[in-house]
């Protein structure tokens, strides 16, 4: 795999070892990155003023309805987290705060939300991620551009090669701030996942708690019952591939889900595509996800139908820029708007787990080359 700069800086890679307690490894890292995270913590104040909390709210409400259901299902990782923010100096409804951020959107009400949708389109159409699995001759990839607030394009990211008591390792590309949750294990899966918003959302255990778990698993069915856990608030869209060659779709709500095997290729944005599930979509459905959707999925047709390399394809499709309505797979900040609106490619992800790779590229990817990262 190919890109477009040969200079940059080298994605470092930290590794961690919870031999015993999550607290001490928690406290060992927040130690070492404590001004990383502290400057984590202090460019999501500016975002959460723009959706109408404030951070002391945010945080308030996250202990109130996230915390307990999250403290009952994943003592373990919230152990670790508390351990990050002791060795870091900060506080613990804070730093717990960001991994809350999807449950933070949708507490956002209809009429705030048309108001930021109305101040960001004529300016950055931008949206979230983008995901897709690849299958031929026995290879599988899977894709994935992480898509979120400008802000993070200014906050440290690592590689964190993990060993967990069970034994199982993975890697996983994450902020410093938050607790790994995608990434590639020793059991030879690769799991990526997109926010998806649904009208059923509840109280309950925090998403990126839920996806943390899915590192752990041993295969895709373990994968499938993890992510349908009782206690979750929301759902999630989760593809996941295995050293097999398999690959699955998930889509979950807080209490709906559908799974489907991918026979050559599929690609999901943020929006509910099963039939079963389209009924809990938010209305009006994202334009942005819609047109980016499609604009993948015309790309990686004409791609498998033409037998194009899988490496290559999902490049092309990961650092694209004409989705309908001047909308991008591969999304940039644009001006005119604050920064905590703007919308950014903040990070690439393209998995191979037969083979145990993982291909990182920080910022939109069209500019960086991507770094390979091996489990093995």
């Amino acid at each position: 795999m190919t890109g477009a700069d040969s200079h940059q800086q080298p994605i470092g890679r930290v590794e961690m070892r919870v031999l015993g307690s999550y607290r001490e490894a928690g406290r060992d890292y927040g130690e070492t990155y404590a001004a990383d995270i502290e400057r984590q913590i202090a460019a999501y104040e500016p975002v959460f003023d723009l959706l109408g909390m404030g951070s002391e709210a945010v945080a308030q409400r996250a202990q109130e309805y996230v915390l307990p259901a999250t403290e009952h299902a994943f003592p373990d990782y919230l152990d670790e987290l508390r351990g990050r923010a002791e060795g870091a100096g900060v506080a613990f409804r804070h730093l717990f705060s960001l991994s809350c951020i999807e449950e933070i959107w949708s507490w956002v009400g209809p009429e705030k939300m048309r108001e930021l949708e109305e101040l960001a389109t004529s300016h950055n159409p931008g949206g979230h991620c983008t995901s897709f699995a690849l299958r031929r001759c026995g290879r599988t990839l899977i894709g994935h551009n992480e898509d979120w607030s400008a802000v993070d394009l200014d906050t440290t990211m690592l590689v964190h090669d993990v060993t967990v008591p069970n034994g199982t390792r993975f890697l996983s590309l994450q902020f410093v701030g938050l607790l790994p949750w995608s990434g590639l294990n020793s059991h030879g899966l690769a799991i990526t996942a997109n926010t998806l918003l649904a009208t059923d959302a509840t109280a309950g255990a925090a998403n990126a708690f839920v996806l943390r778990r899915l590192l752990e698993s041993r295969s895709l069915e373990e994968v499938w019952d993890r992510v349908r856990m009782p206690s979750r608030g929301l759902g999630t869209y989760v593809l996941a591939a295995d050293a097999r060659g398999r690959a699955w779709a998930m889509e979950t709500s807080a209490r709906g889900a559908a799974c489907r095997p991918v026979e050559v290729w599929t690609a999901e944005t943020n929006h509910f595509t099963d039939e079963t599930m389209v009924s809990l979509r938010p209305q009006p459905v994202s334009q942005d996800s819609l047109a980016r959707l499609a604009r993948a999925s015309e790309l990686i047709g004409a791609g498998m139908e033409r037998g194009e390399d899988l490496s290559l394809l999902a490049r092309r499709v990961l650092t694209d820029h004409r989705a309908a309505g001047g909308r991008a797979i591969c999304a940039h900040p644009q001006s005119g708007i604050p920064q905590p609106l703007q919308m950014a490619t903040v990070a690439t992800t393209v998995y191979e787990p037969i083979d145990g790779r993982l291909w990182v590229t920080l910022a939109p990817p069209c500019e960086r080359e991507p770094q390979l990262f091996e489990l093995n």
